[in-house]
């Protein structure tokens, strides 16, 4: 067994705890066929069983996990309300819990003095900074680097403000001197730098970008990206870890063919993507027999139990 059923009987505990703060009201229970749910959510239960285990602690291919059992329990309670955070008078109770639960999130950094919220996830909190940066700087440009989320540019494009795209360095880390000369010419005017790329879990270099604010007027708005998955461990040092690989071409086209992205593109679009850079591999790669050397940097985040 690998999903948690004991605290279902919490939920229903939970649940008729809350009914309790609504027994002035007349009694109004939803009209449901009963026979109809069941076969919906256990058709829907079937359906879900072709994922990847997300779940389960052996499956680290993905960022995503489901919630804590707590925020699981708690978001299907609260679904029974559905309060709007909107506006204070629509959510009365939820509200002040969110700011609670952002004054605590403040304190894990040492904020006393602390401005937030609570969103639906990483997408629309960088929708959020990057629609403040177009409101604070209209028509100036939004730099990232090339291993930033495509999020950023796809959400810049969406707010009609210009996106430039900085190198990286020979690790995957932001150029800080491509960014200097992006910089230079005044277009720029916020930068996103990424702590943990979903890519390849590089982190830029935040002390060097923030000290070119000495010489430049830009807002920087931090993507925690990987670096915010929970680690409850104490942290240990990891020495750069290379990965080589000695492979000929064909073994490097298979590499790329193996890729659960590549083999999701084929199976929604109908044809191989790796067969639309292949000719330019080939011309780089030049004679298809000859063994190169494949490297890859090997980010860890080690901890001691």
């Amino acid at each position: 067994m690998t999903f948690d059923h004991d605290s279902l009987e919490l939920l229903a505990e939970a649940l008729q705890s809350l009914e309790r703060g609504f027994t002035s009201l007349p009694d109004a229970q939803p009209q449901v066929d009963r026979e109809a749910m069941r076969n919906a959510v256990l058709a829907a239960a079937e359906r879900l069983r072709d994922n990847y285990p997300y779940h389960h602690p052996f499956y680290i291919g993905q960022m995503l996990k489901p919630p804590h059992p707590v925020a699981r329990l708690a978001y299907a309670l609260a679904m029974y309300i559905n309060p709007n955070n909107h506006a204070l008078d629509g959510s009365r109770a939820s509200s002040p819990m969110e700011k609670e639960a952002v004054a605590e999130i403040a304190r894990m950094f040492g904020w006393d003095v602390h401005l937030g919220h609570l969103t639906s996830g990483g997408t629309m909190a960088n929708f959020e900074a990057l629609w403040v940066a177009r409101e604070l700087h209209p028509g100036a440009g939004i730099a990232a680097s090339a291993q930033a989320h495509y999020t950023h540019s796809r959400l810049t494009a969406v707010l009609g403000a210009p996106f430039h795209k900085i190198a990286v360095d020979a690790l995957g880390c932001m150029d800080v001197a491509a960014l200097e000369r992006a910089l230079a010419d005044g277009r720029v005017r916020t930068v996103v730098a990424t702590l943990g790329t979903t890519a390849a879990g590089t982190v830029d270099p935040l002390p060097e970008i923030l000290a070119l604010r000495g010489r430049y007027d830009f807002r920087v708005h931090v993507d925690a990206a990987y670096r915010t998955l929970p680690f409850p461990f104490e942290e240990i040092a990891v020495p750069p870890l290379p990965m080589v690989a000695h492979w000929n071409l064909e073994h490097f086209l298979a590499y790329l063919r193996s890729w659960s992205a590549t083999q999701r593109y084929i199976k929604a679009k109908g044809h191989d993507p790796v067969a639309l850079v292949e000719p330019d591999l080939r011309a780089a790669w030049g004679d298809a027999a000859r063994v190169r050397e494949v490297r890859w940097q090997f980010h860890v985040r080690a901890g001691r139990t």
